[in-house]
C-alpha cells in the first residue's frame, strides 16, 4: 500500500533531533504540491497538537512554495500561545503577501509590540500585514 501525502509530509518535516535546513525545507515544501483538498484538512487538523518544532518547520514548508492552500494553517499559527510560532507564521504570510481577516488585528498589534519589545527585526513585517488587513 502506498503512503499516504500526508505521513510522508510527517515524515520530512523529521523530528527535533533532525536537522532542517533549507535543503529539508524545499523537500518537505514539495511533498505539499500534489495535496489534495482533503489531504490540506488533514494536514490542518492535526497541525496543532504538535510539537512546536513540528508547526514551525510546518509553516516554513507552506510558506517556502507559497502554498495558497496552507494559509489557513498559518493563520491558525499565528493565533498560537507561542510568540516563536506566531512569528514564523507572520513571516510566512508576508513572503506570501498574505490579505489576513480584519479579526488578526488585535492578534498583529500584540505582535507588534513582542518584536518591538524583544528588538526582532521584524517591525515592517507586521505593519505591513496590518496595513493589507481587510
Amino acid at each position: 500500500m502506498d503512503e499516504n501525502r500526508v505521513d510522508l509530509f510527517e515524515k520530512l518535516i523529521g523530528t527535533e533531533t533532525f536537522s532542517w535546513q533549507e535543503y529539508s525545507m524545499g523537500i518537505a515544501s514539495e511533498a505539499l504540491t500534489p495535496f489534495s483538498k482533503y489531504d490540506w484538512e488533514v494536514l490542518f487538523a492535526i497541525t496543532l497538537a504538535k510539537p512546536l518544532y513540528w508547526q514551525e518547520r510546518c509553516a516554513e514548508a507552506i510558506g517556502c512554495l507559497e502554498h495558497r492552500e496552507g494559509l489557513a494553517i498559518l493563520m491558525a499559527l499565528l493565533l498560537s500561545p507561542s510568540k516563536d510560532i506566531a512569528v514564523t507564521a507572520v513571516i510566512q504570510l508576508d513572503y506570501m503577501s498574505a490579505q489576513l481577516p480584519r479579526r488578526f488585528e488585535v492578534t498583529l498589534r500584540n505582535l507588534l509590540v513582542y518584536v518591538n519589545e524583544n528588538e526582532i527585526p521584524l517591525d515592517d513585517v507586521v505593519r505591513g500585514l496590518i496595513e493589507r488587513l481587510n
